[in-house]
């Protein structure tokens, strides 16, 4: 049982940390992963495990209470949207799916609806015109910017912190006078943070930062130090406010990102508009879509024609235009006029819906570099405790005990591994975060390091470097006439959903009847029998040669379809795919970063062979069945160890599993295959994976960035410490502020550039 629950109250990530570690160790529990970015559990119970979902909730709560008291878990599962709209809707979802196929746009003819579009354009254009407004910026919903409250209650404590301190420091009046003042402005500002290590002293936690800060500023004021005890109480509010607005804002950033999902959907029932959630709408149904809003799933057009944003999609730029007939997929944002389109999968099933579980998801799946901080902070708290205590004893050697005190302290606040826990996870997020934002779904921060480590990538051919657009370039009949062959052709293609079929066929009118039955042979081709007692064969050279037909193969550019009637060879026909326009500029680039490209690829070695030369593979492996091609990647990953898989077909999911990463085609790619992959290319651009590379690139870049700058500040100032150079400024600096900048190195991912 996998289970996701919403985490409150934690606002701290090695007390995040914390938990996950205790959650882990539960007897019950297959895997346990505490995000502490998207402030997200993710939970894998072991397969024997029968107790509900609610049961596994109290005794995680249980559990979470222990470790955090304030802390508390949601199971996602349980917060459901469409239930808290049922009251509103007056219509439950049952008795929606209840209701006839398609019966809300019967009573609707075109002309009328023709004729409602005309109305509503009309109405719309006068109010554009009124506005000024018809861009896109206009349409669009703009992201809310987390400004800092200057006026909020934590501000207002910082100001009044800073009048008493100034007025200790002003005043030209003895220590006793000038010690309410300091004493004020301490409790003012450090109330919260002692009371809190107060309570933890009682829970049996005497490590975390608010701990460690109470004591080493107490030191502070005990030794005389009145000013410094104040001031890093106060440097360590203010570093921890704006740490807070930093991962708040990089968290709304994302959430905006991906905020794909339409609130609303219109429906339409007899000629009018009932506003339901889009979990409501079920195929076949028909809806209006109006200008400026979200599709609330995937839909074919109706009735009008207008352009569509698909950039929160696609992470293409350029408006899409469509017209009646063609597909829009959900989370597209509507710019120019109303149309009214047909429901073409339910939302569960809608590409907005696949995205958001990806993205919801792949907080579970951990790079390594997250693992080895989180292992490191494990081990790294106690040595440092140990060292600390070490300093404590040796105060004889540099003063009083307070003064080791005080050292053994700084020591402490200096060792906090915020910066390295925060930062870490909080670059992998980014880097997910900019992939969607530019049409890349990659499920999780561990694809990022396989994508890093890449020797090779192997491609399949159609769909991938190809368009999959096919048509007949030629065709030769040898012991008939063209129509006779033609005709047996596409008799027996009709029985297959294969795209060269449909492209044979060519949306003609086929009398099936003629047909007994059919068997499609995967990788070769297609067997019918027909009432009249033949058999029509039609496939590749394998096909005939496995029924003994003589026929002389052929090598030529382009996918040959052999036709047979019986066991007489009647003659081929050629089919042709156009190549990517930008098929030969990313594979350049790709061999110029000295990452091997390979085509695996069923087709023939002559149409492989001209389609590698053209593009710039560095190598061919053609007439590959599925296993073969399974059998082939094998090869080239015992060569190059690490080897990524590019393609789009349902026999493309046994290669993709094997894959270091798998690439799977987002707009045209088969549901197998995109269940398969790690990474979904939502533009079916091959561009995409040199994206994914940069991505990946950087986001290992600031990583190691974040850890070396972390870790190298630390133990400096550390080294000072123990040479007694460095004060609780230093060590404040050392906390708070490294988690400050390391945050802010980490957000510079936004920064990246990728060439569209």
């Amino acid at each position: 049982m996998k289970v996701v629950y919403i985490v409150e109250n934690v606002d701290c990530a090695v007390c995040a940390g914390n938990l996950e570690n205790a959650i882990k160790k539960l007897s019950f529990i297959k895997s346990a992963s505490l995000d502490f970015v998207k402030l997200k559990l993710y939970i894998e119970t072991i397969e024997d495990y029968n107790e509900t979902e609610t049961e596994l909730t109290k005794k995680l709560q249980l559990l979470t209470t222990k470790v955090l008291p304030n802390v508390t878990i949601k199971n996602l599962s349980s917060l459901s949207f469409v239930e808290k709209r049922k009251k509103q809707l007056g219509q439950t979802v049952a008795e929606r799916k209840a209701m006839p196929l398609a019966t809300s746009h019967k009573a609707m003819q075109d002309d009328e609806l023709e004729q409602k579009l005309n109305e509503l354009n009309l109405g719309q254009n006068q109010e554009t015109n009124s506005n000024q407004c018809c861009s896109l910026d206009k349409c669009k919903k703009k992201p809310k910017k987390l400004k800092i409250n200057f006026l909020s209650k934590e501000f207002v404590r910082i100001y009044l912190c800073l009048f008493f301190f100034i007025l200790g420091l002003a005043l030209p009046i003895n220590f006793y006078i000038k010690l309410p003042f300091y004493l004020t402005a301490y409790i003012v500002i450090g109330y919260d943070v002692i009371l809190s290590a107060i309570k933890n002293i009682f829970k049996g936690k005497l490590l975390d930062e608010k701990f460690l800060m109470s004591l080493a500023s107490i030191a502070a004021f005990v030794v005389g130090e009145h000013p410094e005890a104040v001031m890093v109480m106060l440097l360590y509010q203010i570093g921890e406010l704006f740490s807070d607005n930093a991962v708040s804002k990089t968290r709304n950033a994302i959430d905006e990102i991906v905020n794909l999902k339409a609130e609303n959907a219109n429906l339409v029932v007899d000629g009018k508009i009932e506003v339901i959630t889009p979990e409501e709408l079920k195929k076949g149904d028909l809806i209006l879509i109006k200008v400026g809003e979200k599709v609330p799933t995937d839909v074919i057009i109706k009735k009008g024609e207008t352009n569509f944003d698909v950039s929160s999609i696609t992470g293409e730029s350029v408006p899409a235009f469509k017209t009646e007939g063609e597909q829009v997929l959900s989370g597209s944002i509507n710019l120019s006029s109303a149309v009214y389109a047909l429901v073409e999968s339910e939302y569960k099933n809608s590409t907005v819906a696949k995205i958001l579980e990806l993205v919801e998801n792949n907080g579970a799946n951990k790079s390594r570099a997250e693992n080895f901080i989180t292992k490191f902070a494990r081990f790294y708290t106690p040595v440092v405790v140990f060292v600390a205590i070490i300093l404590f004893s040796l105060f004889p050697l540099y003063g009083t005990v307070f003064d080791g005190l005080k050292r053994a302290a700084v020591f402490l606040v200096i060792s906090c591994p915020c910066a390295l826990v925060i930062s870490v996870p909080l670059t992998y997020f980014c880097g997910l975060g900019l992939s969607a934002k530019n049409g890349l779904l990659i499920k999780g921060a561990n694809v990022l390091d396989g994508i890093n480590s890449l020797k090779a990538i192997c491609f399949d051919k159609t769909g991938t470097l190809t368009y999959g657009k096919f048509v007949i370039s030629e065709v030769n009949a040898v012991n008939c006439d063209s129509d006779e062959m033609l005709k047996y052709l596409q008799l027996a293609e009709s029985t297959s959903n294969h795209p060269i079929a449909k492209c044979i066929i060519n949306g003609k009118n086929i009398n099936t009847n003629l047909i007994k039955n059919s068997k499609e042979i995967l990788g070769q081709g297609v067997l019918v029998n027909l009432n009249s007692g033949e058999r029509i064969l039609c496939g590749n050279e394998k096909l005939l040669q496995k029924y003994k037909v003589p026929f002389n193969p052929e090598q030529l550019n382009g996918t040959i379809i052999y036709v047979a009637l019986n066991k007489r060879y009647l003659g081929y026909v050629v089919i042709n795919d156009e190549i990517k326009s930008d098929a030969k500029f990313e594979i350049n680039k790709l061999n110029t970063n000295r990452i091997k490209t390979i085509m695996l690829t069923g087709d023939n070695a002559a149409t492989a062979n001209y389609v590698a030369s053209c593009v710039g593979l560095s190598e061919v492996r053609s007439n590959l069945l599925p296993q073969d091609k399974v059998t082939e990647f094998n090869k080239v990953k015992a060569e190059n160890k690490y080897v990524a898989f590019v393609g789009d077909g349902v026999n493309d999911a046994p290669v993709l599993n094997t894959a270091t990463v798998g690439y799977s085609m987002g707009l045209n790619g088969s549901d197998s295959a995109i269940e398969c992959s790690d990474v979904v290319i939502m533009t079916d651009n091959i561009a995409s994976v040199n994206h994914s590379i940069k991505i990946a690139k950087t986001t290992r870049r600031l990583v190691i960035e974040n850890i070396v700058f972390s870790l190298g500040v630390k133990l400096a100032i550390m080294i000072l410490n123990i040479l007694g150079i460095s004060n609780m400024y230093l060590a404040v600096f050392a906390d708070v502020g490294v988690s400050i900048i390391a945050i802010l190195n980490a957000v510079r991912i936004f920064m990246l550039k990728l060439k569209k």
